[in-house]
């Protein structure tokens, strides 16, 4: 079994390397998940929730009179 082996002393050489670089590369994820700032236009669409919120619930209780 002589290309076993062969192939065995070839494939070592290219194992460390391989290791390495996936080491390097880390978690892939890891930036996706990282913590960041909100944006100017994500601010102002969560200050506007309440009006929001309040204007949908009072048009739900009206909607709901008019059903019941």
């Amino acid at each position: 079994m002589e290309g076993y082996d062969d192939w065995l002393r070839q494939l070592d050489p290219i194992a460390p390397a391989l290791e390495k670089k996936v080491a390097k590369q880390g978690n892939p994820g890891s930036q996706r998940d990282r913590l960041r700032t909100p944006t100017f236009k994500e601010i102002k669409g969560i200050e506007g929730l309440p009006a929001l919120i309040e204007s949908l619930e009072a048009e739900r209780a009206g909607l709901y009179k008019i059903l019941s």
